[in-house]
Parts: structure tokens; sequence; C-alpha cells
């Protein structure tokens, strides 16, 4: 069989189906099953991106759930409850995301084949044995400062060779160790996509110059935006529009290390920045870029280096 896609969704024709434990996943207006596709399996590998707007994940909802090999949590999630992912043997990383404030405990315990974790800036608390046992869990990134209370005990049964890595301008960690494991900072100086990249469950050192799935935007360009790089990103770019006689470009341009340039021309082939006005960033980290509309041929570009 071939691996399948599930969502929750409330979608009448679908054969509705509990994957594991006694609870459900709550919080997306009273949607409690996830739907897998007429012809699946349990056999089959499970590759499961929630929707937004789900706001928490019950206490076992995929408990034992082996075949479970991928799971993309989305912003917005603000509860995890106890051993909501214990023994899912199939996973083998896990992206926390910036919205979750606390893991409770058990709740990836027996995760066998789980190799690294990514805990969004938000975390604040993790319980003991959260991480009981992982035996091949070797990295734990931090995105955000170090949690308090955390104890040795968090990450007890882990791989031999465990460490931590945290970022530069994060606080409450210490380096070389770290509750007894080895510690690395990460410079944000050096790598200031770090953050981003790890969120989205990328190295932090990866090449921005790459188009991984060539849709013809890099990960410099996605950085600069705050797309996301496992979609399709075309659909989210940036488009000019007409604003009366200006022709007007917003974008998003709050990336660290990011310099942004619009540039207009009246042909496609000689560019320039005379004319073009930029605002400066509004609350949300926003710009826009304007240019009078003086000729039939009025065109704007985005261009941005790190």
């Amino acid at each position: 069989q071939s691996s399948k896609t599930a969502q929750l969704a409330s979608i009448a024709s679908h054969r509705e189906a509990q994957i594991a434990g006694s609870s459900s996943v709550e919080g997306c207006g009273g949607v409690g099953k996830i739907i897998v596709e007429e012809n699946a399996r349990f056999w089959d590998k499970l590759h499961l991106s929630l929707p937004t707007g789900i706001t928490s994940i019950g206490d076992s909802a995929f408990f034992n759930c082996e075949r479970l090999s991928a799971i993309k949590i989305p912003h917005g999630i603000t509860s995890i409850g106890n051993s909501a992912f214990a023994g899912c043997a199939g996973l083998s990383t896990i992206v926390i995301p910036s919205s979750l404030l606390t893991l409770s405990g058990g709740v990836f315990s027996r995760c066998s084949n789980l190799t690294s974790v990514t805990l969004g800036r938000g975390i604040q608390s993790i319980s003991d044995w959260t991480f009981y046992p992982c035996p091949k869990l070797a990295i734990c990134y931090f995105l955000g400062n170090a949690p308090n209370p955390i104890s040795y005990k968090t990450f007890y049964g882990v791989a031999p060779g465990f460490k931590f890595y945290f970022l530069s301008s994060r606080t409450g960690f210490a380096s070389p160790t770290w509750l007894g494991y080895p510690a690395i900072k990460i410079n944000e100086s050096a790598f200031p996509a770090a953050a981003w990249l790890l969120s989205n469950g990328l190295p932090y050192d990866s090449n921005l110059n790459q188009d991984a799935d060539g849709d013809g935007v890099t990960l410099l360009m996605s950085y600069a935006l705050n797309l996301d790089p496992g979609r399709p990103q075309r659909p989210f770019m940036p488009a000019a529009s007409l604003d009366g006689t200006k022709l007007r470009l917003e974008f998003a341009a709050g990336a660290r290390g990011i310099i942004y340039r619009v540039e207009t021309s009246t042909n496609l082939s000689s560019w320039t920045t005379n004319g073009v006005t930029q605002s400066a960033p509004d609350p949300d980290g926003y710009i826009t870029a304007t240019v009078e509309r003086d000729t039939p041929h009025r065109f704007l570009r985005l261009w941005v280096q790190n």
C-alpha cells in the first residue's frame, strides 16, 4: 500500500477511523476522529498533517500508533496531553511549534525510533520522563530560553552521545554541558536563519541558496518572506497590485540578517530603485513598496540578500 495522508476533517463520504487510544484529538469544532481515505489499512504508514485551527491534542490521542511515521503539528497548538504520542515507534523527528508552552509527562515515551526533536521558542516547562525511553534520540534543539522546570529525568533513556543545541540569543543554558549532557551553542551571527530552518524541520546550517523542490523559490527567499518550505510556495509569493496611480508590493520583511530591496523596470531588462518608496515595517513586520505607474509598462521586483 502507498503512504496515506490523514487529516482532521468532517468528511462524511470517507470512512471514519479512530487511530489510537481512548482519547480523541480535540479543539477543532468538535471533530474528534481522524479521517482516512476509504481504502486505507491500519498497516499503512501514516503521514499526518494536522490542520490549522486545532488547539489541543488529548491524552493518549495517538498512543501506540506504531504506523504513524510523520506528523506536522501546526502553530496554534497550546496543549498536548499526557502520553499523546507514547509508543509511536514510526516517528523519527518531531517539531514542536512556538505556541505550545508545556510538554506533559510521557508525551513521547517509548518512541523507539525518534532521533531528533525541535522544541519551539514558547516551551517554558517540560515534565520528567517526557522522552523515556527514546533510545535513538540523539539531538534536542531548543529555539527558546531554557525551560524551568526541567531536569535530567526528562531525557532519561536517550541515545549514547545525546546532545543539546541552543541559540546564542537565548538564556538559561550552559556550555559545554547542561543537565549533564553536551550542549552546543548555535552562533546566530554565523547562522541567522537557524531558528527558521529548525522550526521547519531543516538543518540549521542548510544552504539557503538551494531550491530543493525545484519550484524556483530558494530557501533564502522562503526565509526572507517567512514562507513554509514544506508546501508549494508560489501561490504565497508577494505580487504587485495597482493602487490608484501607483504600483504596490507588500511583503514580509522581518527575517534576521536579510537585506530587502525593491526595484522597478519598464522593460524587464534594466532595473533601478529610482522612484521606489519603501515604508517602515508595520507591527507585523510587513513593508509596502510603491512606485508611480507613469508609463504603460511598469514592473516591480523584490531582491533579497543575506
